[in-house]
């Protein structure tokens, strides 16, 4: 299952990579080598640890923008989590919360 999804996300990407070398053709036919030329997607689509999740996940309490960009970085760009928030309180799954005059976000 897992050699499938890999295989199936690599065919989807496969403009992000110099080259792709299945196993079967080094009589291995659990391996695959790729060779990438830029970063790839971050998550595979529908398989949760996006942004949106992660950032519902840590603000069970209210928290401001800033500290869920630090609590975030490396795994997601500042751009990616500013997007996530924008779109999570359109969805109403992430709410506003004004706390000492500044802004705080706190999941529904």
């Amino acid at each position: 299952m897992i050699l499938r999804e890999l295989r199936n996300f690599v065919r989807r990407n496969l403009a992000s990579f110099e080259s792709v070398v299945e196993g079967e053709g080094l009589g291995n036919p659990g391996v695959t080598i790729v060779y990438p030329k830029r970063a790839l997607p971050r998550a595979l689509a529908g398989q949760g640890n996006t942004a949106e999740d992660a950032i519902c996940e840590y603000c069970k309490s209210p928290k401001s923008l800033q500290k869920i960009e630090s609590k975030l970085q490396g795994k997601f760009r500042a751009a990616e989590v500013r997007a996530a928030v924008r779109a999570l309180l359109a969805k109403s799954r992430l709410r506003e919360v004004r706390c000492e005059g500044k802004v705080r976000y706190q999941a529904e």
